[in-house]
Formats: structure tokens, C-alpha cells, sequence
């Protein structure tokens, strides 16, 4: 089976957003599960936990390195850090697999052999499981050429910035599995589909350090909320993640340069105007 280039249709990934039912709670609108930050990367997990709250996750338990507790909690007080039942996990923004603890390499294993969605970024790629059902892998090209590199395909940053499309099917070939590629044009691999969602021309203004956070928190936690149970409907919620990112950043923006927080903060604006039918937001509306 060939694999194919799909265009993004920004109408039909809205179904994927909602506001709480009367009868909601927190538990019903999905609880997240992150393990990622390390003591010289704090901020990637409080970014992740931005990203998810304010994409509408109805809990998040932050179970990663206990020395960032007292900094998430000064950002994020609404953070749980008890263990318990998740609908899915988000791994790896900002974590060292080679200096994490046992106790916190445990708690990885743990949610890699669950049967609840993975987001997997940075480091936490080379924990990918191949044909783990519902799992994402969330690289830059770097990322991606190392990850390449350490499986015998001699890859550098730059060919893959010069044929994407080749090096993110390779990819997804070998691990059987979504991977989302990140940069000014994003590409989102289906390996059960053989599909590659494109998506063009995002803002300039995201090229800033840890806005890759915030847009796994989102994926993260749009999931939790919709809790996809086939590969394609992952992808999909990846794909609608992307856009909010790229309009949160927009509007957060304003023609300025900004701070990856500035995108988390703009973002229930954006799903607001969402909810309200406007799906083509600036930069997607010419």
C-alpha cells in the first residue's frame, strides 16, 4: 500500500472539541497522566501541564521527577500528585531516560505496558513500543535523525529537513506507529492508514523554546477528553492540536515575538471561537 499526502480540513476535527455537559465531572473529561521535567528542564513539564489544563483535560496527575513539585504547584496548583487511574500518558518533554531514577523508570515501564493512549516526546521516543496500539511520537528532526541514526539509518537533521515525507515514512515503517514531525510545515504519519497529514505555513513565532511542550500537552490533552479508541482518530486529534497551536501563537502574537506560555494562555480563546463554528483562525484563513 502507497503511502499518501492528506490536506488538513479544519471542519472536520472540531467534533473532537467540547465544553462540559451539565452532568460532567473531572473524571469524565479525562484525567492525564505526565512523566516528564528534570531538574535542568523544570519548565517542559509545567508547559506540558499548561497545554493540557487549559485544552479542557479534566485532571492532570503529574507523576515525574517529585524534585519539580513545588514548581508546578506554584504555576499549576490545580496538579494532583497522587497515582492513580489515567486515560492516557504523556512522556518525556524535557526528561533524561539515562539519569532517571529506578523508582521513575518503573512508572515509566508501567505506563508503556497500559493499555491507555502514549504521547512520547523528546527522549522518551526511544521508549516506543512498535504496533503499541494508540501511540505518538512527537520529534523535531533532530530528534527524528538521531532516533533514525541509533537504529542503523545514518540520517543527518538536514536530509530530513529536505525530504520529510521520505524520512517520516521510514520512520513509521520501522516502529509501526503515528509519529508527528514538527516544524514550520508539521507532518503527522498514520502507519495504519499509510497517510501523512500536511500542514503548511505555521507560524514563525513558534521557532521558541518549549513551545513543543505546550503542543504535547495539548495532544495530551485533547486525547484524555475524546479518548480515541482506533489509530486514525489519535492522528486526527494530533492534526486539530497543531492548528489550536499554531492560532493560540498567532493570536498570542499579535505581530510580536512571544514566550510558549503566551500560547498556552491564548488558547481557550481559540477553542472558544471553535466551539462558536470559526475554524479558519489566522494563520489558516486565507
Amino acid at each position: 500500500m502507497d503511502w499518501s499526502v492528506q490536506e488538513v480540513i479544519p471542519a472536520q476535527l472540531a467534533h473532537y472539541l467540547s465544553l462540559p455537559k451539565p452532568d460532567d465531572h473531572k473524571y469524565m473529561r479525562g484525567v492525564l497522566g505526565v512523566i516528564s521535567g528534570s531538574a535542568n528542564f523544570p519548565g517542559a513539564a509545567v508547559l506540558n501541564i499548561e497545554g493540557a489544563i487549559r485544552s479542557g483535560a479534566g485532571m492532570v496527575r503529574y507523576l515525574g521527577d517529585s524534585v519539580l513539585i513545588k514548581e508546578i504547584v506554584a504555576n499549576r496548583p490545580e496538579a494532583v500528585f497522587e497515582s492513580g487511574e489515567v486515560d492516557a500518558y504523556l512522556i518525556g518533554s524535557g526528561l533524561s531516560w539515562s539519569s532517571s531514577s529506578k523508582e521513575l523508570k518503573s512508572k515509566i515501564d508501567d505506563a508503556m505496558v497500559s493499555e491507555v493512549p502514549v504521547i512520547l516526546d523528546a527522549d522518551a521516543m526511544q521508549l516506543a513500543q512498535k504496533s503499541r496500539h494508540l501511540q505518538i511520537l512527537t520529534p523535531h528532526s533532530g530528534e527524528l535523525s538521531k532516533w533514525l541514526t541509533d537504529r542503523n539509518q545514518s540520517v543527518s537533521t538536514s536530509d530530513i529537513n529536505q525530504d520529510p515525507f521520505h524520512y517520516l515514512q521510514l520512520a513509521a515503517s520501522l516502529i509501526e506507529s503515528n509519529i508527528l514531525l514538527k516544524g514550520n510545515t508539521t507532518f503527522i504519519a498514520s502507519y495504519a492508514t499509510k497517510q501523512i497529514i500536511k500542514i503548511e505555513k505555521l507560524p514563525t513565532v513558534l521557532a521558541t523554546a518549549g513551545s513543543g511542550d505546550v503542543l504535547a500537552g495539548i495532544i495530551a490533552g485533547l486525547t484524555v477528553q475524546c479518548q480515541p479508541e482506533k489509530e486514525a482518530e489519535l492522528v486526527q486529534i494530533a492534526a486539530l492540536a497543531v492548528l489550536l497551536h499554531a492560532q493560540a501563537a498567532h493570536k498570542a502574537s499579535n505581530g510580536g515575538p512571544i514566550a510558549a506560555l503566551d500560547i498556552a494562555i491564548s488558547l481557550p480563546k481559540v477553542i472558544r471561537s471553535w466551539l462558536k463554528g470559526d475554524f479558519s483562525q489566522e494563520p489558516f484563513s486565507k
